[in-house]
């Protein structure tokens, strides 16, 4: 309470001006979660299941974009504090270079090896599962490009205080998938291949709008060019001396989560399919802490930037009471509306029974972890901590996630509730590390990128 009674006006000002647009463009990103599934319902339970067994590989590619996206905002957001637009614009023309080479390292031999891939994934799936995953596979690597200067992009700008027009990025893309996606399958009956070309067509749309927003500039950062080939040393090596870890970080917690999710194939079409629904569903009560998540970094990094240490802690705390508090509000919300999305997204009520559970139980967690074990982390990236991040956030994925995942689903099999078990695990384990890091003070003793 003592916390509340600090924030100025000046506080409110700096954080309600980063959340707002975050948080719309969050809220936007969790109801396309929704309405993916959605569409995608109209193709049977095996596309359903294809998808969201393959959406974890998609964001495993998409980790290595945000982590090149954390990097950059937090050089973009410590050069402005410098008060220099054109170095800080030149930052990002490397963000952008490093994220397109990127998404093609990763997009080509996943094309060239996409029936291995697919084997590896889905294990012994029924065939129907693997047709639609193929479909679905093929258009999101062609995507990848598109993706990787999307989020660099956005990230950048939220780097430079432009929240707001990282936000026209976002609405876009949303935007545009849904009006193609639901043309796709209301007007042309297109399935899951209607949906797959308007991902397709949507995140081109919206990588060239990323890169005219670029270049249009804001009053903090100027790019002469959005695209080049050069590579400027003097700016890549401290980018990659956070970009690194925390892509190693992402790539790693990712791919735990694809071995987590394959512990759901075990559980049949059904077990697959109540996890995926409950994939679409936890971004919706995590809305708020994902934009408190999102806008912590840049503030602290210009606050860190500028030499306010105890401000940038002091901002760093007031992000984890407003996730605390806005995140009980959207459990409240999630849990009373449980029942009737449940039968809305599943005519079968196993599906339905193991969704409540996940739900009920993720309501409850949610709100109490989710502040400490993912705000916090994001606060000490923006002061360029981001090595002990990386090590406690790959440590207890293989020590909590996948060993408790792997104890309860494939040893005890409780059912696909232990996949979520073991998630909540993480997020304890987490909690308690970053907790204690935050606490001392050697997180705001790191050299400026």
């Amino acid at each position: 309470m003592r916390l509340l009674g600090s924030i100025t006006r000046e506080d409110r000002q700096e954080i309600l001006s980063m959340m707002k647009p975050v948080f719309v463009e969050q809220l936007t990103i969790a109801l396309m979660g929704s309405l993916v599934s959605m569409m995608v319902k109209s193709s049977g339970l095996a596309a359903v299941a294809a998808v969201n067994l393959l959406n974890s590989l998609i964001y495993l590619a998409q980790t290595t974009f945000v982590g090149i996206g954390s990097g950059s905002t937090v050089m973009v957001a410590q050069s402005r504090a410098q008060g220099d637009p054109v170095h800080t614009g030149h930052i990002g023309t490397q963000a952008i270079m490093i994220g397109v080479i990127s998404s093609l390292l990763m997009a080509v031999p996943c094309l060239v090896f996409r029936r291995p891939v697919l084997r590896l994934l889905l294990g012994g799936a029924e065939e129907a599962v693997y047709y639609y995953a193929n479909i679905y596979l093929w258009f999101n690597l062609v995507s990848l490009p598109f993706i990787a200067v999307y989020q660099v992009s956005t990230a950048v700008l939220r780097g430079a205080g432009a929240a707001r027009i990282s936000l026209y990025a976002t609405l876009v893309n949303n935007g545009s998938y849904a009006v193609l996606g639901l043309g796709a399958i209301w007007l042309f009956d297109a399935g899951l291949t209607g949906v797959s070309v308007a991902l397709l067509l949507s995140r081109a749309i919206t990588g060239v709008y990323a890169l005219l927003l670029l270049k249009r500039g804001t009053p903090h950062m100027l790019m002469q060019r959005v695209l080049t080939l050069h590579m400027d040393k003097t700016v890549l090596r401290p980018m990659m001396y956070i970009i690194v870890p925390i892509c190693l970080q992402n790539m790693l917690f990712q791919g735990g989560k694809l071995i987590t999710q394959r512990f759901s194939v075990a559980f049949g079409t059904a077990g697959i399919a109540a996890n995926g629904i409950c994939n679409t569903f936890e971004p919706l009560i995590e809305v708020p802490g994902a934009t408190c998540q999102q806008s912590v970094t840049p503030v602290v990094a210009f606050r860190y930037g500028l030499g306010q240490k105890d401000e940038a802690r002091r901002k760093a705390k007031i992000f984890v009471l407003i996730d605390v508090l806005s995140s009980t509000v959207t459990a409240l919300i999630m849990a009373v509306l449980l029942g009737p999305l449940a039968r809305f997204y599943s005519t079968e009520a196993a599906v339905q029974n193991e969704i409540i559970r996940i739900m009920t139980m993720s309501c409850v967690i949610i709100p109490v972890l989710h502040g400490v074990s993912w705000v916090l982390p994001a606060a000490m990236n923006g002061a360029g901590d981001v090595r002990f991040s990386s090590f406690i956030t790959i440590l207890s994925m293989f020590l909590m996630r996948i060993s408790v995942g792997y104890l309860l689903t494939v040893v005890l099999r409780i059912g696909v509730i232990g996949i979520w078990i073991a998630m909540f695990s993480d997020w304890a384990f987490r909690s308690v590390c970053f907790t204690i890091r935050f606490k001392g003070t050697k997180w705001l003793n790191q050299k400026q990128a």
